[in-house]
């Protein structure tokens, strides 16, 4: 919109639009991404407002504007059966599956604890490699996840195996029902 209205190109990098922004201080070149996010905003805002009085469409977009503005937000709930979309999820055996389900729950709320976007929190990928081979998460979170998720994630996967243990235990011995 920028080069459209005011004619400027901005040279953005897609790594620093995707960098830590909650972390704090902001980097240098964070800081540099911000500013070119909004010094132009005034010219662009006096060029969409001469373009809307060229059209004689002031009055409809101050209409869209105010329904924009009084749009309530929600708060994003989890897709129980969101789970089933991830691609490689009908590869899981019903242990897998199982596990993986409960990883997206786990992932979900504790993204929604931290404030923070879901795939910065742990990938898609991450948790089907997690449901997948539970015997080695290092090879699948950072040090730093690892350090601050491991025991939370191993505390599902025990209770998971357990389930399943339990489950198979069951299966291969029956009890007779009087």
């Amino acid at each position: 919109m920028i080069t459209q209205f005011v004619g400027v190109e901005l040279k953005k990098s897609k790594k620093i639009q995707r960098s830590r922004w909650d972390n704090r201080p902001l980097t240098e070149e964070q800081l540099e991404y911000a500013v070119q996010d909004v010094i132009y905003l005034p010219a662009l805002y006096e060029k969409q407002s001469a373009e809307l009085d060229i059209k004689d469409l002031n009055d409809a977009a101050g209409e869209d504007f105010a329904k924009i503005a009084a749009a309530n937000w929600q708060e994003k709930r989890i897709n129980r059966h969101g789970h089933t979309k991830i691609k490689g999820y009908y590869c899981l055996n019903e242990e897998q599956r199982e596990l993986f389900k409960k990883l997206y729950a786990w992932r979900f709320h504790r993204a929604k604890e931290e404030n923070r976007a879901i795939f910065m929190f742990l990938p898609d990928k991450n948790l089907l490699e997690l449901a997948q081979n539970t015997e080695n998460p290092e090879k699948y979170l950072s040090q730093r996840k690892l350090n601050l998720y491991g025991a939370e994630i191993e505390q599902i996967i025990k209770e998971n195996r357990k389930r399943h243990v339990q489950s198979d235990n069951n299966a291969l011995n029956p009890t007779e029902v009087k």
